[in-house]
């Protein structure tokens, strides 16, 4: 009897026994684990945060760039969760519908989903103004958008891709195959985001650096010819194509563009004599400059 009343006290005041062993119910309840409230993750990849739990039976997640912001969400969440279990703040905090919209929402802006189905298809084929593209303009929009595929971040959801991703992406040259694609597939995801931006799908772009630098060619880095060359030069040519020389230097005009200059200043000579010439003689003198024109040296 002495020992039954002596474990029943044990048991409920055992700040007050501290020499005796706590028996093993005791023991079990008062150290008891509680179950943790979701988890949050260290992503070396992105060196980012990302905070996850389940709530009936759906993984809501969400992204951050430090530990501390993921667990304060994770915190918040968590009391959000207890009252909607509770049956209590109906109407303000029921996570349940909250998150399932949330998720769809999130599984409809990943930035290949975007890209695809909000973007592409007008951008493909269309210029800023309405007018159709090119056939040349829609092959280069699709080498682009190609290179864009590519991105590692491609798959990433729309609103968690920062400006460290894009600096990295951009940073190797071999991702685009030239200086000049790689600035025009920077300013392709740049217009994207600015839609996206517009239309409420990410609060703000990540693309905030300027634009990569295109590097001067071999030909841009050659001074141009001073007067005393330019004559040399006009020196040496044929008398029917020196003109040409100071055709280009005047006016800044590159070598197609003097050719088509000769071609069309020739037919508007032969136009101007057409009358007083025969029309044979000027249907041969037509036809020899159209293949003056064409010849592999004139173009």
């Amino acid at each position: 009897m002495y020992e039954k009343v002596r474990q029943r006290q044990h048991f409920r005041y055992p700040t007050r026994y501290p020499e005796w062993v706590p028996n093993e119910r005791y023991w079990n309840h008062a150290h008891r684990k509680e179950k943790t409230f979701g988890s949050v993750t260290h992503r070396t990849d992105r060196d980012s945060y990302r905070a996850k739990y389940t709530h009936n039976g759906e993984v809501i997640t969400k992204t951050f760039k430090d530990e501390r912001s993921a667990q304060a969400w994770l915190s918040a969440e968590k009391a959000l969760v207890e009252a909607d279990r509770a049956g209590i703040q109906r109407g303000v905090a029921q996570p349940t519908v909250k998150r399932q919209e949330e998720a769809v929402r999130q599984r409809r802006t990943l930035l290949c989903d975007y890209v695809m189905e909000e973007f592409a298809p007008t951008w493909l084929n269309y210029s800023s103004d309405g007018a159709e593209l090119t056939a040349g303009s829609k092959r280069k929009h699709r080498e682009y958008l190609a290179h864009l595929s590519h991105a590692f971040f491609w798959k990433y959801h729309l609103a968690g891709i920062t400006t460290e991703d894009i600096n990295r992406w951009l940073s190797n040259l071999d991702n685009f195959g030239g200086a000049t694609p790689r600035k025009k597939t920077f300013h392709l995801l740049k217009a994207v985001y600015a839609k996206a931006v517009a239309e409420g799908a990410v609060d703000k772009s990540p693309v905030t650096m300027k634009a990569p630098a295109i590097p001067k060619s071999r030909q841009a880095q050659i001074p141009p010819a001073t007067a005393e060359e330019l004559q040399t030069i006009y020196a040496a040519m044929p008398n029917t194509t020196r003109i040409s020389v100071w055709l280009g230097a005047i006016l800044g005009l590159r070598i197609g563009e003097v050719v088509s200059l000769h071609v069309w200043l020739m037919a508007v000579i032969v136009i101007s004599l057409a009358p007083a010439m025969h029309s044979i003689a000027a249907d041969i003198v037509v036809m020899a400059i159209a293949i003056w024109a064409m010849t592999p040296s004139r173009r």
